[in-house]
């Protein structure tokens, strides 16, 4: 019984530390492509401090779960001020993870907003130029035609 309270009294630094390490792993491998990909200056500005920020909240992730854990072990009755700064400094840290993590969602809707932008001025520029080769081509009608379909023709008139 004394194994399984044990246990329990560490699985958050399990689950949180381990969650926070994969998550290191996964945005130290997303950068390593990122970082290599020719981009425009603005877009590797974005995932530069994109890797930045998710790194911080990942560390933060792994902090939490060994704080949280070792929050255990404090004895609030003897210790009351030292308890009460102790878990005060963990919720600081737990909003400043919140924080991360809603300052990287509205970094990546202003980042895709304007890669939309740039995407649709795109498409307009393709669709302009298109537009400007079918009138080069006599108003969009073909000028030859496809031989077959001309074979065919000339065998149905017969």
């Amino acid at each position: 019984m004394v194994l399984l309270t044990q246990i329990v009294q560490l699985l958050p630094m399990i689950l949180l530390s381990g969650l926070g390490l994969l998550m290191m792993r996964s945005h130290h491998r997303a950068w390593g492509t990122e970082s290599e990909a020719e981009v425009e200056p603005f877009a590797q500005k974005h995932f530069s401090k994109r890797y930045r920020r998710r790194m911080q909240a990942s560390g933060m992730l792994v902090l939490l779960g060994v704080l949280i854990t070792g929050g255990q072990f404090i004895d609030g009755e003897a210790h009351p001020l030292v308890f009460s700064i102790y878990w005060v400094v963990v919720l600081l840290l737990t909003f400043w993870l919140i924080l991360l993590a809603m300052g990287d969602a509205l970094s990546i809707a202003a980042y895709s907003k304007v890669a939309q932008g740039e995407l649709e001025q795109q498409k307009r520029s393709i669709e302009a130029e298109f537009q400007r080769l079918k009138a080069q081509q006599g108003n969009g009608h073909a000028q030859t035609q496809n031989p077959a379909k001309k074979e065919h023709r000339h065998s149905d008139n017969e």
